[in-house]
C-alpha cells in the first residue's frame, strides 16, 4: 500500500470542509479551514467536471481510495482485538495471582 502517511504530509493540512457553491448543490468544493478551495466539483447538465489545484492533494486523495481505506480500518480493528485479548488476559492474570 502506498505510504499515506508521507501523501498526507504533503497534502494541504487539514481539516477540509465540504462546501456548496453557487446557486444550486450540484457544485461543491472541498475547502481548507482558510475556506481556500482544493477541489472543485460542477455539473453542466448530465456531465460532472472536477478540478484538483495541487499535485500533492490530487495523488492523496488517489491513495486514500476507499479500499485503501477499509484495508486501514480493518487493520485498526484487528489490533484493536489483539489488544483488548492481551488486557483481558493480564488483568485475569493478575486476579489469579491475586488469589492465590
Amino acid at each position: 500500500m502506498t505510504d499515506l502517511k508521507a501523501l498526507a504530509l504533503a497534502a494541504t493540512p487539514g481539516p477540509w470542509m465540504l462546501l456548496s457553491v453557487g446557486d444550486d448543490d450540484k457544485n461543491i468544493a472541498v475547502c481548507d479551514e482558510m475556506g481556500v478551495s482544493l477541489l472543485t466539483v460542477t455539473s453542466e447538465g448530465d456531465v460532472n467536471f472536477a478540478a484538483v489545484y495541487e499535485d500533492a492533494d490530487a495523488v492523496y486523495i488517489a491513495a486514500a481510495s476507499p479500499d485503501a481505506i477499509l484495508k486501514l480500518l480493518e487493520e485498526r480493528d484487528r489490533l484493536r482485538e489483539a489488544l483488548e485479548m492481551l488486557q483481558k488476559a493480564m488483568t485475569e492474570g493478575h486476579q489469579e495471582a491475586y488469589n492465590n
